[in-house]
């Protein structure tokens, strides 16, 4: 069965970057681009096996997400701000960070990893 991705990304062309590389080895990919769109869906309590969340998202707060989400789901940022001072203040436990712009064979494999990670947890 297919590892499930959510990818919170407001940017159209990084979103249609990780969509594609992710669906291209083998994973099922989901993409939202707002807040409202992120809360309706989480509101369903769906099952992810990844969410990779963008922390600059119009009408989106991703720092209260991850809080509310990060026991739940294995979250990674992928962001221009992934290590700004305030994710860092906020989020100190969150190790799994992608700074933008990113290399796709490096956040690849660090989604694998945190995948494997997973199955032997």
């Amino acid at each position: 069965m297919s590892k499930t991705i959510l990818i919170i990304e407001d940017n159209e062309k990084h979103r249609f970057l990780l969509e594609d590389m992710l669906d291209d080895a083998g994973y099922t990919v989901e993409t939202m681009t707002d807040g409202n769109e992120v809360n309706k869906k989480m509101s369903g309590e769906p099952r992810f096996d990844l969410i990779m969340v963008d922390i600059a998202v119009p009408g989106f707060d991703a720092i209260d997400f991850i809080l509310r989400y990060r026991n739940k789901y294995q979250i990674l940022v992928v962001s221009a701000y992934a290590d700004g001072e305030n994710v860092r203040e906020v989020l100190p436990d969150i190790k799994r960070r992608i700074k933008k712009p990113f290399d796709t064979d490096e956040l690849l494999k660090t989604v694998n990893e945190i995948l494997s990670e997973e199955l032997i947890n």
